[in-house]
């Protein structure tokens, strides 16, 4: 491989046109101040002009043209024109009422600053600040718009931006610094905190940078921003001064500074930032301007460099375009000044008046508000690129000179610090670096033998050879070019400028001129032009299933296999099932390049509704049937057997075994429920017969020497067809039972001869224990007569008479509970010998008489 590094030739870098101090001075040539009052600097020294500036007369701010002519002047609430005329739309910024005499916004220390909106000739942004004497509306901060190109080239007021609100709780410190980035910092404070809004020409920022949280902060007193912007002072009109750093990139204040100055109002850096001027009321003399020397370095070397320089009134300062600093005068209507605000001590030239106004009461304490200024730079470059040789990388890369900024734009779309170029010809990138410098950089590319062809591929199909890929040279090449394709096993494949039949995957090329030779790899892409469509999954038998191709753009023909021999050619088919099943749906696509196939499922419904066989379909009560389900559709989701009797099944079962209580026709119904197509129910009915009925009634019992006891079928609701049979054989419908035991009857009879038993147990329950001797001799052992235990709980009366020989009632007792005859008669013994005894007992409703005798013995 032969390649020579390119060459770079830098013919011509860096033409500036800037804006310095000076021709940023023009802007703040003219003065608008006072009660009336104005300087205008454009013939190097001071000359006195009227303003229309009324009121307190603290806020106070204008700014001119790039030549110094005057455009608008305001006091925050007011915005007059450069003829003296308030602007249409120029009064009242503020959509406040002023609680004192003058304007909301003419008492604040620094209550109005005009800023240039960025990258704009005609457009500027007045920033007004309320006082601290507006009671609830105080320390409120506002801004509109004044557009130069309005009103003849006088000036107006933005209607729709005018009194907009921006912050509120703010003291009455307020200046602007110039950032790095193409924008500028409007620096406000709270009490204990700076905040600086950044304004840029998208516009101002809601959400400003906040510093020096904890620093004391006095409402009054103004805040000053060196020339260089490295540095702020805050004049504290109440308590130490703050010297501090200042970062323009960021917005940030740090390392705060106490200053011995306590009473300060007015302050000035000079223009080489190494001195500091305060307005201070505090120290020996009061009313004093003071000198601080920035260049001994320490903070205590900075304090004790403090140099009282000479009275002067409560009062801002102000540097001049012609490099003085200007403040109100000690002596009315005088303006003083600082001839050598860079030189230390009493070299500085201070002069308590230099500058007499006529009139009356023209000065007041404020002096015009700094116009900030973005310092727009710009730099050009132009550089050559010749290579001796095309890159083997395809697209050389050229590079910004300054990879420091932003905003890179190139003349070839791209938006980066650096760009790969494929053809000679001019590139052009424009970007910015800090602070404002607008870059030109232009590339001349140029390729004397020869550019790397451009490369344009056209995907292969999947499972296709249709791929193809060819080189095009660009306009105006005259260098001979030839061509080497191979595939990845090393195959030449072609020699042409074209690769022509060519499948996905990785191919080589490579290039040679009489000069170069590049070896480049590339990689055919396999096109994806899917082949889709949406359907349901589910279709009922005979409905129509609905078919949505939503193939790529790409196919213009397809072809449909519905999966039951049928199909379509329709982009979009319906397309009826006759039977039930699975269904395998295929829709194969055809384009201009490509043809692909895709596959999906449908599965159709029964609509037959599926019956069941019952075995018997007529049974006694109680005996269980056999139903055989034909439920063998899987289409089927759920069944349900109601089988007549208020019992219910939800089985899928091929066989199911159901048993009938009741009788009578049972309607057994099966409710079959599918997917998509409607629920079928099946009803057969079941023919239960009724038993007969059996009760022969509870237990009883037979009586020692008692009557028979007769068992019979006491149900009435049998028919007189019905036979009966008892457990001793008999056929009878009534069975005579003489012995204790357990008796069954068996009824058969109906349509289907069924049966029922009943059983009843007969027990000897009413039988009496009489002995036939006793011996009442007193010895506690049958010393009475009476039954010695009752065999049957279910006595309800007893009665017991005992009669001598000649028929005489001797006891009588019908307490079952007694003790029985003790074998006296009026308390007399009665002899030893025979005695007849009757004993009358009532068991369940039949009565039974027990008699005999009963010797006795003593």
């Amino acid at each position: 491989m032969d390649w020579k590094k390119p060459v770079k030739y830098l013919l011509l870098i860096s033409l500036f046109q800037c804006i310095g101090f000076e021709a940023s001075a023009q802007y703040e040539n003219v003065w608008m101040f006072g009660k009336g009052a104005g300087l205008d600097f454009n013939s190097g020294g001071p000359v006195f002009v009227e303003s229309k500036i009324d009121g307190f007369g603290e806020a106070c701010a204008s700014v001119c043209d790039e030549n110094g002519r005057l455009l608008f002047y305001t006091e925050g609430s007011y915005v007059w024109n450069k003829n003296g005329d308030t602007m249409p739309n120029g009064k009242e910024l503020l959509p406040l009422r002023s609680t004192t005499n003058f304007s909301v916004s003419s008492s604040t220390t620094q209550g109005t600053i005009i800023i240039p909106v960025p990258k704009s000739s005609h457009r500027y942004y007045v920033f007004s600040l309320t006082s601290i004497e507006q009671n609830v509306h105080k320390g409120k901060l506002y801004y509109s718009v004044v557009d130069m190109s309005l009103n003849n080239g006088l000036g107006d007021v933005v209607a729709a931006q005018k009194g907009i609100l921006l912050a509120t709780g703010l003291t009455e410190k307020m200046t602007a610094v110039a950032g790095n980035r193409c924008n500028i910092w409007l620096l406000v404070t709270t009490k204990s905190e700076l905040k600086a809004y950044e304004v840029n020409e998208q516009g101002v920022s809601n959400s400003p940078v906040v510093s020096l949280s904890g620093t004391t902060i006095f409402p009054s007193g103004c805040l000053v921003a060196s020339p260089d912007s490295k540095k702020l002072v805050f004049a504290n009109f109440g308590t130490s001064s703050v010297l501090c750093d200042f970062d323009a990139a960021t917005g940030r204040a740090a390392n705060p500074l106490q200053l011995s100055a306590n009473f300060s109002y007015g302050a000035c850096f000079s223009p080489d930032n190494s001195m500091l001027y305060l307005y201070d009321q505090g120290g020996g003399g009061g009313n004093q301007v003071c000198q601080y020397d920035l260049t001994l370095g320490s903070d205590a070397l900075i304090n004790a460099s403090r140099t009282q320089l000479g009275p002067a009134s409560f009062t801002h300062l102000k540097t001049a375009p012609n490099g003085k600093i200007y403040f109100n005068s000690s002596e009315r209507n005088a303006i003083g000044c600082i001839d050598f605000p860079d030189k230390p001590g009493v070299a500085c030239g201070f002069r308590s008046v230099a500058i007499q106004l006529p009139g009356q009461n023209k000065t007041s304490s404020g002096l015009p508000h700094i116009v900030p200024l973005i310092h727009y730079d710009s730099a050009h470059s132009w550089e050559l690129f010749e290579g001796e040789c095309f890159s083997n990388v395809r697209m050389p890369q050229i590079t910004a000179r300054d990879t420091t900024g932003w905003d890179y734009t190139w003349s070839n779309g791209a938006a980066a610090t650096s760009t790969r170029v494929s053809a000679p010809g001019i590139y052009r990138v424009r970007y910015y670096t800090s602070p404002c410098m607008a870059h030109t950089d232009t590339f001349e590319v140029r390729f004397p033998y020869g550019v790397l062809p451009d490369i344009q591929m056209q995907p292969a199909c999947r499972d296709m050879q249709n791929g193809k890929a060819w080189l095009s040279v660009y306009p105006g090449d005259t260098v001979t070019y030839k061509y080497v394709w191979q595939d990845s096993t090393g195959k030449t494949l072609s020699q042409t400028d074209t690769l022509h039949d060519a499948g996905s995957g990785y191919y080589t090329l490579r290039v040679t001129t009489a000069q170069c030779d590049t070896l480049v790899s590339l990689f055919l892409r396999e096109e994806s032009f899917p082949v889709s469509f949406i359907s349901d999954s589910f279709v009922c038998e005979r409905n129509d299933m609905m078919f949505t191709n939503t193939s790529d753009a790409h196919y213009t023909a397809f072809s449909w296999d519905f999966g039951d021999g049928t199909g379509s050619s329709s982009p979009n088919p319906k397309h009826p099932y006759a039977h039930a099943g699975n269904y395998t749906i295929r829709l194969t696509g055809s384009g201009a390049l490509c043809r692909d196939t895709a596959y999906g499922l449908v599965t159709v419904d029964s609509l037959l509704s599926p019956g069941f066989t019952v075995i018997p379909d007529s049974v006694c009560a109680g005996t269980s049937v056999t139903i055989l389900s034909e439920n063998n559709s899987a289409t089927i989701n759920s069944v349900r057997w109601d089988f007549g009797d208020g019992n219910t099944r939800h089985d899928v079962l091929r066989e199911i075994h159901h048993a009938y209580d009741g009788s009578g026709i049972m309607p057994l119904t099966l409710t079959t429920r599918y997917r998509v197509c409607p629920e079928a129910k099946f009803t057969r009915g079941i023919f239960v017969q009724p038993l007969p009925q059996v009760y022969l009634g509870p237990d009883t019992s037979l009586c020692l020497n008692g009557n028979p006891v007769v068992l019979q079928n006491k149900s009435s609701r049998n028919s007189i067809s019905h036979s009966h049979m008892w457990s001793t054989g008999d056929t009878t419908e009534a069975l005579r039972v003489t012995h204790p035991g357990r008796y069954s009857l068996t009824v058969t009879g109906g349509l289907l001869g069924c049966s029922n038993s009943e059983s009843v147990v007969v027990t000897k329950d009413c039988a009496i224990d009489i002995p036939n001797i006793f011996t009442p001799n007193g010895d506690g052992l049958n010393d009475y007569f009476f039954p010695r235990q009752l065999l049957s709980s279910r006595i309800s009366s007893f009665n017991m008479q005992v009669f001598d020989r000649w028929g005489r009632i001797v006891f009588e007792t019908d307490n079952s509970l007694g003790k029985g005859w003790d074998g006296k008669y009026n308390n007399a013994d009665q002899p030893e010998g025979a005695y007849l005894y009757i004993i009358d007992a009532r068991f369940d409703g039949r009565t039974e008489r027990y008699s005999g005798n009963v010797t006795l013995l003593r």
